[in-house]
């Protein structure tokens, strides 16, 4: 990951994850970096975003 990233100061605001599958590399920035203020994940695979949002990720 590009360091210049991490060091972005106040809000990314929205942020969306293409290819995301379960969400997890999207949940891990927003969790890192405390600064998404909305989430959005779409993948291609039915059964992998069936599962995320089962899971509430």
């Amino acid at each position: 990951m590009d360091n210049r990233f991490l060091k972005i100061k106040g809000s990314l605001g929205m942020v969306l994850d293409l290819g995301c599958g379960l969400g997890f590399t999207a949940l891990l920035l927003k969790l890192y970096l405390n600064n998404v203020e909305y989430l959005v994940g779409l993948d291609i695979n039915k059964d992998k975003a069936a599962k995320a949002k089962r899971l509430s990720l």
